[in-house]
């Protein structure tokens, strides 16, 4: 009977010293978001997050546990259907060619997925706000699936509902979901061992065998208790890392843009400008102009130097782009005299400012035209003189106040950095 429990032991010991497998799929997940028509994730508030995610993806690829990563892009309705199609697939190609430079992975283990207008998204959104414009009928568009369900949306009660979901729901959409499977081992059995003393008190009472079955069984009843709690919490799924960020809406990822005034440029002066995107839509500009032109014998001269500042807020879906109004200074020093009977040249610089609105209009892949008026006050002082012989003689100086349009401007923007929003179809 000694010989029977020692086999029994010795085979437990086998039995529980075997770690039971199981695979466990952890995530690795992360949402980054874009500007309206971008797809370019170089630049952005979302660009040390993906640092950070590149970071540990790095990590666990050398523990050679990651299987697969996949990354699907989104867009918003606006804009043409096929381009938000292509928009969104540059949003998850770029971001996962991106993810693959950083971490230094094998591209092949990236999925890349263009997943076009996400609408289940916007009707999620719609279902669950209370304060949406004509929400019964939104939602009874969006249940249509059909190639109208865009322009109903867009057309529904003047555009309202659209205009609500485009400021609040739309920037979310705008993004690119990452989701990393990621393979790990657990143990969910632990080993439990039987001491020989435990074989031993078994032999010795082997005769109460009554006994001895209850006691075994309380024994397994409680040893099965413990190791099922203990497997559930080995066993619970812990992501290895969340990070997700909702978007800042209308901020755009250019921040800097150089424009000249073509009206200016016509008029012989050259012009240069700079302007700078500091907050959500607002920007502020600098622009100097610097003219010397002169023709002794003709009695003609064009001389001008001076510039202006201005700070703008921007209505388009984000700066540098639709309608504007701002506020504006200016100074300038000037010298024009068109024929042999008098000039006018300023005494000093003169001085101005006023209220200025406007509009800028894409017209390519880093390009707008601005058009803007400005209206207010310039004045200062000036002196009226005549030429004679080869002398220029003054004549009276007087003072120059004038309010009305001081400012006028067809400017050719160039934006740079960051792709360009206003043609979709990804990264250029």
């Amino acid at each position: 009977m000694r010989v029977v429990y020692s086999l029994i032991w010795i085979l437990s010991i086998a039995a529980h010293s075997v770690v039971a497998q199981e695979i466990r799929n952890d995530g690795v997940s992360m949402s980054v978001y874009f500007d309206n028509g971008f797809s370019s994730v170089d630049h952005g508030p979302d660009r040390r997050e993906l640092d950070s995610l590149a970071q540990r993806l790095r990590a666990l690829y050398i523990d050679d546990i990651i299987s697969e990563i996949t990354v699907k892009g989104w867009s918003s309705p606006n804009g043409l259907p096929e381009n938000n199609v292509r928009l969104a697939e540059a949003r998850a190609r770029n971001t996962a060619e991106y993810l693959a430079m950083r971490a230094d992975i094998p591209r092949s283990l990236f999925k890349v997925e263009g997943c076009g207008i996400d609408w289940s998204e916007i009707e999620k959104a719609a279902a669950e706000t209370t304060d949406m414009p004509y929400r019964d009928e939104v939602l009874r568009v969006l249940d249509d699936d059909s190639a109208l369900r865009r322009h109903n949306l867009i057309h529904l009660q003047e555009g309202k509902p659209y205009k609500y979901l485009y400021a609040r729901v739309f920037p979310s959409l705008r993004r690119a979901d990452i989701s990393a499977a990621v393979t790990v081992e657990i143990c969910s059995t632990p080993p439990r061992t039987i001491s020989p003393e435990t074989v031993e008190n078994a032999y010795t009472t082997a005769s109460s065998q009554a006994e001895t079955r209850e006691v075994a069984h309380t024994a397994d009843d409680t040893a099965r208790t413990q190791n099922a709690s203990q497997t559930h919490d080995e066993t619970t799924p812990t992501p290895i890392l969340r990070s997700a960020r909702m978007p800042r809406p209308h901020v755009t990822g250019s921040r800097w843009a150089l424009k000249t005034n073509l009206l200016y440029d016509a008029a012989l002066i050259p012009n240069i400008g700079i302007e700078f995107r500091f907050a959500d839509r607002w920007t502020v500009s600098a622009d100097y102009m610097h003219a010397w032109w002169s023709n002794d014998k003709k009695h003609r001269y064009w001389r001008c130097f001076g510039g202006d500042v201005a700070l703008r807020r921007y209505f388009g879906n984000e700066a540098f782009t639709g309608h504007h109004i701002g506020i504006y200074g200016t100074i300038l020093s000037y010298d024009v005299e068109w024929s042999s009977k008098k000039g006018y040249q300023s005494d000093g610089y003169n001085y101005g400012g006023g209220f200025e609105y406007g509009y800028s209009l894409p017209v390519g892949g880093r390009l707008n035209i601005d058009f803007s008026l400005g209206v207010g006050y310039f004045g200062g002082r000036y002196k009226k003189y005549v030429p004679m012989d080869d002398c220029y003689v003054w004549q009276k100086t007087e003072n120059l106040r004038w309010f009305g349009p001081t400012r006028a401007e067809i400017a050719l923007v160039w934006i740079l950095g960051g792709d360009r929003r206003s043609t979709k179809g990804g990264k250029r």
